[in-house]
């Protein structure tokens, strides 16, 4: 099994096998990268809709977006060496609720494959929109679920024997 370590450690390594060096290289303290670009989804209890909002380093975020739900994570975003951080909530949002649409619908088609009972054919040439609209779920991260709101034959046996293999709760609408 592999650990981390820092130089001052080298004489503390007490397993046998692999170390990883993570100490860096310089004595400069900034946490920048030179080009490097982060992508944050945020949730903000108020804000500019369908604009693009350009925040800059000691901007104050708070005034524009609230202190509120996950909007700690431009804090942390510019504390990480962010010079300039670009929000355009509405259109990310809107792309990532279509994209775990999608996903929760393949998911929804593999576990019918597993058990032999797909009969997608196709779905690789449907975009995210048009593959949720045609095999629609209802995921729930809390309860472990999926709900299939569209028609498949899933006897209990064949539901319990998902179940075992995904440790997700299997509902059928």
């Amino acid at each position: 099994m592999a650990e981390y370590f820092q130089i001052p450690e080298v004489g503390t390594k007490v397993r046998p096998g692999s170390y990883f060096n993570v100490d860096k290289n310089g004595d400069d303290d900034s946490f920048g990268a030179i080009d490097g670009v982060v992508v944050a989804v945020f949730k903000a209890t108020f804000g500019p809709v369908d604009k693009v909002t350009v925040l800059e380093r000691g901007d104050d975020y708070t005034t524009i977006y609230g202190d509120g739900l996950t909007t700690d994570l431009i804090r942390e975003v510019l504390y990480g060496g962010a010079k300039k951080v670009i929000s355009e909530i509405d259109r990310l949002y809107e792309q990532t609720t279509q994209d775990e649409a999608a996903i929760n619908s393949l998911v929804s088609l593999r576990i019918l494959e597993h058990v032999g009972k797909a009969k997608a054919k196709g779905v690789d040439k449907l975009d995210n929109q048009a593959l949720a609209a045609k095999y629609p779920v209802k995921r729930d991260w809390i309860n472990q679920s999926i709900t299939y709101k569209y028609k498949t034959r899933l006897a209990s046996k064949e539901i319990d024997r998902v179940t075992q293999a995904t440790q997700m709760n299997i509902l059928i609408n």
